[in-house]
């Protein structure tokens, strides 16, 4: 918390938590934030009308299995910031290049619990949620064309997120 002071009086100001809408199921605090679709051409992310918090059930669902619990949801966390190898300093990068690369999935933006906190909307503003049904984490086709954007001044990681798999040295 940190203080605001007019005059003699001082109010105390809750800093916001900003969440990151493309995270990993086993970050503190994450929530499932929707389900991936596989129907129609290309796949897409219908988003929860609550999002739930992820469990260590959530999590041993899909251990030592062929399915990644970020081929069937999207995962929201706190956005880690300076500790997240797509955080430029000042921003998400990922966001930035979104707005940049992909077409609008519509006129209306899709009804989502998280904007208030979403990290993709306090910076990039509807623009990055008329974008947010179409990405999946971990989606090899979309990092790749994300890094194809990135100019060499400012680096985009190869990953969005950094899989789990990649974490434990499997490839």
């Amino acid at each position: 918390m940190t203080e605001d002071k007019i005059g003699e009086n001082a109010t105390p100001r809750r800093e916001t938590t900003r969440f990151c809408p493309s995270a990993q199921p086993s970050l503190g605090n994450s929530m499932v934030l929707g389900t991936v679709n596989r129907l129609g051409a290309e796949p897409s992310v219908t988003l929860l009308e609550h999002p739930v918090k992820v469990t260590e059930g959530t999590i041993l669902a899909f251990a030592g299995g062929q399915v990644r619990p970020t081929d069937v949801f999207r995962f929201a966390a706190p956005c880690e910031q300076c500790g997240c190898h797509n955080w430029s300093g000042s921003s998400c990068r990922v966001a930035e290049r979104l707005v940049q690369i992909l077409p609008a999935s519509g006129s209306d933006l899709p009804r989502c619990k998280l904007r208030p906190v979403c990290q993709w909307f306090a910076q990039e503003g509807g623009a990055a949620c008329a974008r947010c049904p179409q990405v999946r984490t971990d989606d090899a086709s979309l990092e790749a064309a994300l890094n194809s954007v990135a100019p060499a001044s400012i680096p985009l990681a190869t990953k969005i997120s950094i899989s789990e798999s990649a974490l434990a040295g499997k490839p």
